[in-house]
């Protein structure tokens, strides 16, 4: 199957591209790389800034349809109808699932642990799924 994906900027993902070229989605078609830089950051609570380097990654261009989303968790959330329109009603949760489906079905690590029982998530920065940017990333790729 081919999953394309339509419309906006919600998903983000940290891929290792050339792991993915010959996955059945097109990956290529559906990253842009944003390169490594430096991003100033400010704390105006108390007058100080600091120089903050960011390694490259990739993000997704577009929103995740309701017709991706439902592909990878088997699961559709949303109360609009169009399967080409973006997942809405989605909590982090849903997110971070969706996350690790997407990783899983692509042959990658997981981003996240959902701690059972708890609503507890464990970030393992270290991994080479689909997982959402850092607040530093977010700003820098703006």
């Amino acid at each position: 199957m081919n999953i394309r994906i339509q419309s906006g900027r919600f998903f983000w993902g940290k891929v290792k591209l050339n792991s993915l070229i010959n996955s059945t989605l097109n990956i290529k078609e559906l990253l842009v790389e944003i390169p490594a830089g430096t991003i100033q950051l400010r704390d105006d609570r108390v007058s100080k800034m600091w120089d903050v380097r960011i390694k490259s990654f990739y993000v997704l261009k577009y929103q995740v349809t309701k017709e991706v989303y439902q592909e990878i968790t088997g699961e559709n959330p949303s109360t609009f109808k169009g399967e080409k329109l973006p997942v809405e009603t989605v909590s982090w949760f849903d997110s971070i699932y969706f996350c690790n489906k997407l990783s899983t079905r692509l042959g990658l690590d997981n981003c996240y642990e959902i701690v059972s029982g708890k609503d507890e998530i464990r970030f393992d920065e270290g991994v080479n799924g689909f997982r959402f940017p850092t607040e530093t990333e977010w700003q820098f790729a703006c």
